[in-house]
């Protein structure tokens, strides 16, 4: 028997893992998502306070955790059991303030501001926390403490045991590069990017095998598994 972690709050997972809804199949956490872990602290410091409190308005701040990995890979899965797959999480996001409230890209709430703003700031913070204003001074607090834990609760996590089928973890990549120019596409948290080749390794892993062909390597179905670490682009 293995243990799963049962995320009631569904949009946290299918607004990065997939297509298949909730009313389709139950997708679990097999394992927690780095938000869900107790390795992070209960409050983050912002960037840019000084200018705030000058009155100087930034058109974006950041309320990161500098050592934290931009997205993590996740095992997840069906809670039938039917299958289980590798997701890469988002650890951060952005999102939205106006003079009151803050909402992330998915039309959550996610704080407020109580005024310290007049029209929108952009905020990259860490996925699970809320904002708030503490004497003047915006800081990101873990859903369920600080000084509105009762509106923003922690993320509910449910155990289900349940009889699972072995996994097949090797993660595959929406990845196109264009053959005639320097830029690359690909797929993240359900988010469309566009960098150059020599930017790629910041994304996507080196391939540990498969079949490499100039600047990817394939798994035996023909999806991307990984970068070509001998191609000359990632050297």
């Amino acid at each position: 028997m293995k243990d799963f972690f049962l995320l009631t709050f569904y949009i946290l997972l299918f607004g990065w893992a997939g297509t298949v809804t909730a009313a389709e199949k139950q997708a679990v956490f097999i394992d927690p998502p780095y938000f869900l872990t107790d390795a992070i602290p209960d409050v983050v410091e912002c960037s840019k306070q000084q200018l705030i409190q000058r009155g100087v308005m930034p058109q974006s701040i950041q309320c990161v955790i500098e050592s934290a990995p931009r997205s993590s890979d996740v095992l997840v899965g069906y809670s039938d059991g039917s299958d289980q797959w590798i997701t890469s999480v988002a650890n951060a996001e952005w999102v939205t303030c106006g003079p009151r409230y803050c909402k992330t890209q998915r039309g959550e709430p996610a704080g407020q501001l109580n005024g310290l703003i007049q029209g929108q700031l952009q905020v990259f913070t860490m996925a699970g926390y809320y904002l708030a204003v503490d004497h003047g001074v915006i800081r990101a607090h873990r859903r369920g403490t600080g000084p509105m834990a009762e509106q923003y609760p922690r993320y509910y996590v449910q155990r289900w045991d349940g009889q699972a089928q072995q996994a097949s973890t090797q993660k595959t990549y929406d990845l196109w590069c264009n053959p005639r120019g320097e830029y690359c596409t690909f797929t993240l948290d359900g988010t469309e990017y566009r960098t150059t080749r020599e930017e790629l390794p910041l994304y996507i892993p080196m391939a540990d095998g498969g079949d490499c062909m100039i600047e990817v390597c394939y798994n035996d179905n023909g999806d991307v598994i990984g970068l070509n670490p001998n191609h000359s682009s990632y050297h």
